[in-house]
């Protein structure tokens, strides 16, 4: 995926990331390894809880950010919240 085409990736089974840049959503089914030092801009979901590596992983989630380094941050758009995940 790039900016402009963010990806949605599925993957049944076990992934090993080693680098390179995602825009989107990686959603792993089995085990997450991280060797290398990838970037995801984005979302990483892991189902397992056998997740290992020796590499550094950068994730990045700017809800209305484009692709430079410092995003704007529009005040009242971003927040910390504790709980669980709600789906509306």
């Amino acid at each position: 995926g790039d900016p402009n085409s963010p990806v949605i990736l599925v993957i049944n089974g076990d992934f090993r990331i080693t680098g390179g840049t995602v825009y989107g959503v990686i959603y792993v089914m089995g085990e997450l390894t991280v060797v290398g030092n990838p970037i995801i801009k984005g979302s990483l979901i892991s189902e397992s809880g056998d997740s290992s590596g020796a590499g550094t992983l950068n994730l990045v989630y700017v809800p209305y950010g484009d692709d430079s380094d410092s995003p704007t941050f529009i005040k009242g758009t971003g927040a910390v919240l504790s709980g669980s995940w709600k789906d509306w």
